[in-house]
């Protein structure tokens, strides 16, 4: 639970994070030609607007190519459902951590890792 709210995390920070983009880079699963969640989820959601799968097969590096693959992720509510399944896994995994008998170390890694914190 708590290495898919990770991995999740990870992908949805790399379109979303400017720490992330100061750290490695704007968009970089785009240029990788990595299908994220987030990109899955916006393909998936209008399968016959083929512009994203198209993009991302061709690894942009192009700044305006990104920022536009990113208007069709917006567009496609994934960003949003991204959000509300990321927190659900945290719900989750607090709910769980608390039922297995609490462990205030996981607990505070939820936390820190959560979609609003530092909020």
């Amino acid at each position: 639970m708590i290495g898919i709210h990770f991995q999740v995390r990870d992908d949805y920070m790399n379109l979303k994070s400017d720490a992330y983009t100061e750290n490695k880079g704007f968009c970089e699963d785009l240029t990788e030609g990595k299908f994220s969640f987030p990109i899955i989820h916006a393909i998936r959601s209008d399968l016959s607007n083929r512009q994203l799968l198209n993009i991302v097969s061709q690894k942009p590096t192009a700044i305006e190519i990104k920022k536009y693959a990113l208007e069709i992720i917006k567009r496609a509510g994934s960003f949003t459902y991204v959000e509300n399944f990321l927190r659900n896994k945290e719900i989750e995994a607090m709910t769980e951590i608390k039922r297995l008998g609490g462990n205030p170390l996981l607990e505070k890694y939820i936390e820190t890792l959560g979609l609003d914190a530092g909020k």
